[in-house]
């Protein structure tokens, strides 16, 4: 049976990060399934098995709470299974320099994974086949 990453992500109302995510899912087509998180970091799925996380970043001018709650929440309500998050992809805008796609970095940092992609806004598909690549360089697929 082949591998499935479950891309967890959260998006604002702009809905650039599940724009990302569904050329995630149509460039890994089965291999791929997304799952959309609500404000409160919960989604239909409980049990989760291969996970990447896709995060947007909100950063202040000093870097400061660049992590959106929803994401915080969803980590903190399945810590249980922190072991099973097998790295993260940041969305952003480069015009907050030095702070684009710091929510990928904390998270990374904090749980010692990787980021396994960096994208601006809706990201391109070849963003997204970049992204892929890196999901079977690192194991995840």
């Amino acid at each position: 049976m082949p591998k499935v990453v479950e891309v967890v992500f959260w998006s604002s109302k702009t809905g650039n990060t599940k724009s990302f995510c569904n050329k995630l899912k149509e460039l890994g087509g089965e291999n791929v399934q997304i799952i959309e998180l609500n404000k409160d970091g919960l989604t239909w799925k409980i049990d989760f098995n291969n996970v990447v996380i896709v995060t947007p970043c909100y950063a202040d001018s000093l870097g400061n709470h660049s992590v959106p709650a929803p994401i915080i929440k969803f980590l903190n309500k399945n810590k249980h299974q922190h072991n099973k998050i097998k790295g993260v992809v940041g969305t952003g805008n480069r015009s907050f320099g030095q702070w684009f796609t710091n929510s990928a970095d904390v998270i990374a940092s904090k749980m010692n994974i990787p980021v396994l992609g960096r994208v601006e806004l809706k990201g391109t598909l070849e963003e997204a086949k970049e992204v892929i690549d890196a999901f079977y360089a690192n194991g995840v697929l």
